[in-house]
């Protein structure tokens, strides 16, 4: 549930929201309407920490699946640690992290479509706990594939808190790229390009 209770926000000396209490509880829809500059999106960004709130309290708890899908441009912490319940399954997505470093130190199990991809490059929500060694090939639970296979257990308690970091598979690339080899085959279109001589 997420409980919203008594919250002001301010830009500067500019107030945004004063006194707002709402509650979104499970199996309801919770709407917020309102007309331009009411505070409907401060309200959200309050919701989230991407602006402090100077009074009252945002909780939010019992969530069975957290799934950070932001776009920042810089890291800033959205998903809070302390909102990942036991049995809750956590999945961040954006492209510049929008977790708590500490995120991983809570999780039962972390896994990922594919170690390899997960490692490279600048960007990726758990960037910095790769790059500062609190994400290792050591510390990892399993790739996506291992729990398929059934080469690595998946959920083994309903307490468990699992995160799962995905990457984009390059099988995906491999399908794709195939399909798109054959389409062009079919149409006789494109160059084909010999890899070695």
């Amino acid at each position: 549930m997420l409980k919203v209770d008594n919250i002001s926000l301010y830009y500067g000396a500019a107030q945004a929201l004063r006194g707002v209490s709402i509650s979104a509880e499970p199996g309801k829809v919770t709407c917020v309407l309102g007309r331009n500059g009411v505070g409907k999106t401060s309200l959200l960004r309050a919701m989230v920490g991407q602006y402090p709130i100077s009074g009252g309290a945002i909780v939010f708890d019992g969530a069975d699946i957290l799934v950070e899908a932001s776009r920042l441009t810089t890291p800033e912490p959205l998903l809070r640690t302390a909102w990942v319940k036991p049995g809750a399954f956590v999945v961040p997505y954006g492209t510049i992290s929008a977790v708590e470093l500490d995120l991983l130190d809570v999780m039962d199990k972390v896994v990922v479509d594919d170690w390899r991809e997960a490692q490279s490059g600048r960007f990726g929500a758990l960037r910095r706990h790769v790059d500062s060694g609190r994400l290792s090939a050591a510390s990892l639970h399993a790739e996506l594939g291992q729990i398929v296979t059934g080469v690595r257990p998946g959920r083994e308690r309903d307490d468990e808190r699992i995160l799962f970091w995905h990457r984009g598979l390059a099988i995906l690339d491999i399908a794709v790229g195939l399909a798109i080899l054959r389409r062009a085959e079919q149409l006789d279109a494109g160059t084909m390009l010999r890899y070695r001589s």
